[in-house]
C-alpha cells in the first residue's frame, strides 16, 4: 500500500495534485522508475515532507535503487517515523546485501505493528543471513503464532533451530565430554557404527556419569551383532540411578526434562554443559516444529518441506516419498521435479531421474539447473564426457551455483585435469559439511603439483573435521568395536 504525502501546497497547487496523481498511478502500474522521477520533483517542490520522501523512496527501491532509497527512506525517518519507510529501509538493506543494517528499522516495526507479517518474515531473513539464529528463531515464532497454518512458517523455526544447534556446536570446546557426545549421538544416527562407538567411549572417559552414554553403546553394540555387550551397557544405564530433580530444580537437565526448552535454547552460558543443553533443546525444538508442519493439511508446500528436511538429515529414502508425495499434488511444478529428479538420483534411481531430466531440458534447454541436473545424473551414471558438456554449461551461466562448481570439479577430477578442478572445489569451499570438499580439493592441488597449497587445505580440512567432531573413514575402517569396560 502507497504511503499519500499530506501535501503543503505552495505556488502551484493544481500542478502538485495532478503530478502526484500521475506518479501514483505509474507505481499502480509498476512504472517505478517514471514514477521516481516525479516523485523527485515533488520533493523539490515540497522540501521536508516526509511522506513525499517516503514515496520516492519506496519508488527507488522498486526500481531496484536500492542505495537511493536507503538515503531517501533515511531522511524521511528523521522527519516522521512512518511504518512503510521502516518497511522499505528494512528491505532495501536486504537487497543491498546489508542484512545486520536491516534488523534495527525491521525491529523498530515490529515494535510498532506486533503482528505485521511481511515485517517479521524479512527481520527473520535479515537476522538469518546476519547469522544471528537466535533472533531469528523468536520471529518465526512469533510468525507461527500469527499464522500457525503457514508450512513455510514452522519449516523455516525447525531449519532455524538447526542452525542454531549447528552454529552453538561449533563453539564448543573440541576437548570436552559434551563435544564428544554429541559427536557420538550424531555419527550413530547416520549408522556409523565404528566412529560412534570411539566418540561414546571418548565422553565417557570424560563424563562416567552422564546420562545416555551408556545406551548408546548399547544402541552400537546391538547394530554390530553383540547383544551380551549392549546389556551391560543398559545395566550401566541403570546403575547410574533415576534423575533427582527435587535436590537440582535448577539444574540444566533437569530444566530440559521438564520441556523448558526455549529458556535452554535462548541461554548465552558458555560453559560446555550450558552449550550442551542448549544444543539439545534446539534440537528439540527443531522436531518440534517440523512435527507441526506434518500436522498440517497435506498440500505440495508441506511435503516439499518435509522432503528438503529430510534430505538436510541424510535420511534420502524418507525424502524421496515425500518429494513423490509433492510431485502427485503439483505434477507441473518444475522446483519440485527438479528435487524430485535429485532425491531419484540420490538413491540411485537412474532411469526416472533422467525422465524427469530429459523433460525439463527440452523446456528450457538455457536454464542452469536443468543442465546441473543433467550433469549430475551422467556424473552418477559414469558418463564423465557427457556430464561435462552440461555442467560446463551450469558453471558458465549461473557461477554462484556451487553445487554445479563441485560437480564441474569431481567431473575434471576424472578427466585428469586437476588444475582445471581446484577452482571449482575452491568455490564451493563454502558447502562443505564434512569436510569433504576440502579433501577433494587438497588431492586436486597434489595433483596439479601444487604441493604446498595441498598440505595447508589438508591441514585445514583435518581441523574442520576436528571441529567437527568427525572421524575420517580411513580411520574409522580401523576402529576395533570391543567389549565394554569394566
Amino acid at each position: 500500500m502507497l504511503v499519500w504525502a499530506s501535501l503543503l501546497l505552495f505556488a502551484q497547487p493544481a500542478e502538485v495534485a495532478e503530478k502526484t496523481e500521475r506518479a501514483h498511478l505509474w507505481m499502480a502500474q509498476q512504472r517505478f522508475a517514471d514514477a521516481a522521477v516525479l516523485y523527485e520533483e515533488l520533493t523539490r517542490a515540497l522540501p521536508g515532507n516526509a511522506g513525499m520522501l517516503v514515496n520516492l523512496g519506496m519508488a527507488r527501491h522498486l526500481a531496484g535503487q536500492g542505495a537511493e532509497a536507503i538515503a531517501l527512506l533515511e531522511a524521511s525517518l528523521k522527519i516522521r517515523p512512518a511504518p512503510q519507510a521502516l518497511l522499505f529501509l528494512g528491505a532495501s538493506y536486504l537487497r543491498t546485501g546489508q542484512p545486520a543494517q536491516a534488523i534495527a528499522p525491521l525491529r523498530r516495526l515490529v515494535a510498532l505493528e506486533p503482528n505485521h507479517r511481511d515485517a517479521r518474515r524479512m527481520l527473520a531473513d535479515a537476522a538469518m543471513f546476519a547469522e544471528d539464529h537466535a533472533e531469528a528463531a523468536v520471529q518465526l515464532r512469533k510468525l507461527s503464532e500469527i499464522d500457525p497454518s503457514s508450512p513455510a512458517v514452522w519449516a523455516r523455526l525447525g531449519r532455524t533451530y538447526a542452525a542454531l544447534a549447528g552454529k552453538t556446536f561449533e563453539s564448543i570446546s573440541p576437548v570436552s565430554g559434551y563435544f564428544f557426545a554429541l559427536a557420538a549421538e550424531a555419527r550413530s544416527r547416520q549408522n556409523r557404527d565404528r566412529a560412534a562407538f570411539l566418540l561414546y567411549r571418548k565422553a565417557l572417559e570424560r563424563l562416567p556419569r552422564h546420562r545416555g552414554l551408556h545406551r548408546g553403546l548399547a544402541v552400537v553394540y546391538l547394530r554390530t551383532g553383540h547383544a551380551d555387550w549392549a546389556r551391560k551397557e543398559e545395566a550401566a544405564e541403570a546403575g547410574l540411578g533415576p534423575l533427582n530433580c527435587r535436590a537440582r530444580p535448577g539444574a540444566l537437565e533437569c530444566q530440559f526434562e521438564a520441556g523448558r526448552l526455549l529458556p535452554l535454547a535462548a541461554s548465552q552460558l558458555a560453559t560446555s554443559e550450558a552449550q550442551y543443553w542448549r544444543i539439545r533443546a534446539c534440537e528439540a525444538l527443531s522436531r518440534q516444529a517440523m512435527a507441526k508442519l506434518g500436522d498440517l493439511p497435506p498440500s505440495a508446500e508441506s511435503w516439499r518441506f518435509q522432503a528438503e528436511w529430510a534430505r538436510d538429515q541424510g535420511r534420502y529414502v524418507e525424502a524421496l516419498r515425500a518429494w513423490h508425495a509433492a510431485h502427485s499434488l503439483a505434477p507441473a511444478d518444475e522446483s519440485i521435479e527438479l528435487g524430485l529428479a535429485a532425491g531419484l538420483i540420490r538413491v540411485g534411481d537412474y532411469d526416472e531421474a533422467r525422465a524427469i531430466a530429459d523433460r525439463l531440458l527440452s523446456s528450457d534447454p538455457e536454464a542452469p539447473d536443468f543442465n546441473f541436473l543433467m550433469g549430475d545424473l551422467l556424473l552418477g551414471q559414469q558418463q564423465t564426457l557427457r556430464a561435462l558438456l552440461y555442467l560446463r554449461k551450469a558453471v558458465k551461466m549461473a557461477p554462484a551455483l556451487l553445487p554445479a562448481r563441485a560437480a564441474l570439479g569431481r567431473a575434471l577430477m576424472q578427466t585428469g585435469r586437476p588444475g582445471e578442478a581446484a577452482p571449482h572445489f575452491e568455490a564451493a569451499l563454502p558447502l562443505d559439511r564434512d569436510a569433504s570438499l576440502h579433501l577433494e580439493l587438497a588431492k586436486a592441488l597434489q595433483a596439479a603439483g601444487r604441493v604446498d597449497d595441498a598440505t595447508q587445505v589438508t591441514a585445514r580440512s583435518t581441523a574442520l573435521q576436528a571441529k567437527l567432531g568427525m572421524v575420517a573413514e580411513d580411520v574409522e575402517a580401523g576402529i576395533e568395536i570391543t567389549a565394554p569396560l569394566k
